[in-house]
């Protein structure tokens, strides 16, 4: 991996502004870059110039269209590692779910180095990919 922690960006994509600030609020104390949105569809007009590395989202979220389509077009267009944030244990099981291949799925309430460790093996997974934004 030849960027620095610092040069990564991740997307948080969350309805819960108080939980998207405390997860943008620790990924910027680790050297991350990040930014966050509530809605796919804003998710989805950002990346045209934030070009993320990895995608955070939550499951449930407003404006009709939920994680699970979000993750399923960034899959078929861009390739962008997803980690889905759920407190709904049902969901992550989910034939939907799974067909879009994330890298990860972390339970809400999840802990920093639960968080952090999967965004590390996410990041390092990446071999000189480039975004299509």
């Amino acid at each position: 991996m030849n960027k620095k922690k610092r040069d990564k960006k991740i997307l948080i994509v969350e309805t819960e502004a108080i939980i998207a600030i405390e997860i943008k609020m620790r990924l910027e104390s680790k050297g991350f870059e990040a930014a966050f949105v509530s809605t796919a569809k804003n998710a989805l007009k950002l990346m045209t110039g934030y070009k993320p590395d990895l995608i955070l989202t939550a499951i449930i979220l407003g404006g009709g269209m939920d994680g699970i389509e979000l993750a399923s077009i960034i899959r078929k267009e861009k390739n962008i590692p997803v980690i889905y944030l759920t407190a709904l244990d049902y969901m992550k099981s989910d034939p939907r779910l799974l067909e879009t291949q994330p890298v990860g799925i972390l339970g809400k309430p999840f802990s920093e180095n639960d968080l952090f460790e999967m965004i590390n093996n996410a990041l390092s997974n990446i071999h000189n990919t480039t975004n299509n934004f």
